[in-house]
């Protein structure tokens, strides 16, 4: 806790922090290793962010025990291990009039807060690679499962199923699939020939309802072929084992209350009296 502090407090830490890459990936895989250490949950949830960033935040373990292995810390602390590392007199030589350059331009103040913040933070940081690996090692456990949310478009099962192998590669398996926002099938009215559906209706609206009905037949046809790629993606990658994947229609809105939380429960696990049927005061109160 004392180099936590010292780490903050210091003021090449305050004018780091706001550019530091991957901070916030670092941040949740702690938090993640305080909420299951004292087994106050029976389940943790953790929304990861979509597919283009999920590796940063499931790769962070990995780059934190990288980044302690290459030493980086102990050069920023003491530059002249540079000096001590260099293969020839001419490197060294050069290395040393390159460091007495800096150290005139920057001042030896400047370092020398370099030199504490680096310290205090070398030991952060094995704290922190110690909690990720903890937490890496959890994710790999038989009782974790990783869902994977897609979007139902060629580019998004592609992008799916890069990050299904480099989870692979990390040892983690993806348990489900939930094909997300499909477009809804056709209403029932669509077996009545659209005359008679539109009969006195204003002039041109005919036409505009069948290009309307066109462009989603088409999008229907493209959204399941993805979901058709996605299946032998999924079907290819696990060898054959069959992958739970569920498919969730858009909503007319954006999930605002208890009742869309239940109509995609309903659309995931099928209808359960039980579970998801509320009384009407209890949604009044809602």
């Amino acid at each position: 806790e004392s180099a936590a502090a010292a780490v903050l407090a210091n003021p090449v830490y305050r004018a780091l922090s706001d550019s530091l890459g991957g901070a916030q990936a670092y941040m949740a895989l702690q938090r993640l290793y305080e909420l299951t250490q004292h087994g106050d949950y029976d389940v943790v949830f953790v929304d990861t962010p979509p597919a283009a960033h999920a590796g940063e935040l499931l790769s962070a373990p990995m780059r934190l025990g990288a980044l302690i292995e290459t030493g980086a810390a102990s050069v920023l602390a003491n530059p002249a291990i540079l000096v001590a590392r260099a293969g020839s007199a001419v490197a060294r030589a050069g290395i040393a009039v390159l460091l007495g350059a800096l150290e005139r331009l920057t001042g030896s103040a400047l370092r020398a807060q370099v030199a504490e913040f680096v310290v205090h933070f070398e030991q952060v940081l094995r704290g922190l690679s110690q909690r990720a690996g903890t937490v890496e090692a959890m994710l790999r456990r038989p009782d974790t499962a990783f869902v994977q949310v897609v979007r139902p478009r060629m580019a998004d099962v592609q992008a799916a199923a890069r990050l299904r192998a480099s989870l692979a590669e990390r040892g983690i398996q993806v348990g489900a699939v939930v094909v997300n926002r499909l477009t809804p099938p056709p209403g029932d009215d669509r077996t009545v020939p659209r005359k008679v559906r539109l009969a006195g209706a204003p002039p041109g609206t005919l036409e505009a309802v069948g290009v309307i009905e066109s462009e989603l037949d088409s999008l229907r046809a493209a959204e399941a072929t993805a979901v058709r790629a996605l299946r032998a993606s999924l079907w290819q990658q696990e060898g054959g084992a069959e992958t739970l994947v569920s498919e969730v229609a858009s909503l007319e809105h954006d999930v605002a209350d208890r009742r869309d939380l239940e109509a995609i429960a309903r659309a995931l696990f099928g209808p359960h009296p039980d579970h998801y049927k509320h009384r009407a005061a209890d949604a009044a109160a809602s």
